[in-house]
């Protein structure tokens, strides 16, 4: 078994520095400095992990070696799960 593509996604909403640093008594030197953190992302209304995740498989999909219905494990590690009886893997697998 090896890992032979990988794919992602990000939220198209940024949210930067400056807008902690509007919030809080910081600035965004501060903040970047003990962070190490330029911007963050948000979801959109309606975008949560299992969208997302999906987005990221439709990014891989086209990088595949091969054609999909060779794929024989999926693997899908987080700590925000949505559902607690399907994975976030048995979303892809469904996909």
């Amino acid at each position: 078994m090896y890992i032979n593509s990988i794919a992602h996604y990000s939220p198209s909403r940024v949210v930067p520095n400056s807008y902690f640093a509007s919030i809080t008594d910081r600035t965004e030197e501060w903040l970047l400095t003990r962070t190490g953190i330029e911007e963050r992302r948000r979801t959109e209304e309606g975008e949560d992990l299992h969208s997302m995740l999906l987005q990221a498989v439709d990014n891989l999909i086209p990088k595949l070696p091969y054609d999909k219905s060779e794929i024989d494990l999926i693997v899908c590690g987080t700590y925000t799960p949505i559902d607690t009886v399907a994975t976030a893997a048995h979303h892809v697998q469904h996909h």
